[in-house]
């Protein structure tokens, strides 16, 4: 939300520059819209973050989930962050390259709709990682 001295600030310059009323009710609801934007965003990724730390400390406390995969959502606004993380495979309590834990990737800031796979001792076995 935009405090009463933004508003007051927006108000006064737009006024001030001759500009219409419309002028000012676009600039208004684009800083509205604006912010709106980035409440959905972080309220996403803290849903998803939630989510996937729950996974990963069941994962841990299981005694047979060794490591965990990144899984993307992969369309035409996936970033290449996530595309690049798609199919990473880690131990349980490592982080993976991009430094995060678990899913949401943070680095560009986006709506990230990854999660993370369960890998079994066996399977781990496989990939070379025990």
């Amino acid at each position: 939300m935009l405090s009463k001295p933004q508003l007051v600030a927006v108000s006064i310059f737009t006024l001030n520059r001759g500009n219409k009323l419309t002028i000012l009710r676009d600039q208004i609801k684009h800083a509205f819209d604006k912010q709106k934007g980035r409440l959905q965003l972080g309220v996403g990724n803290e849903m998803n973050s939630a989510l996937n730390q729950g996974n990963w400390l069941g994962y841990d406390e299981s005694g047979i989930v060794v490591a965990k995969e990144w899984v993307s959502f992969v369309d035409d606004v996936t970033t290449n962050t996530c595309i690049s993380l798609n199919g990473e495979v880690t131990l349980i309590g490592e982080a993976f390259s991009t430094g995060d834990f678990a899913p949401p990737a943070n680095n560009p800031p986006h709506p990230c709709r990854s999660s993370t796979r369960a890998v079994f001792i066996n399977e781990a076995q496989d990939l070379g990682l025990l």
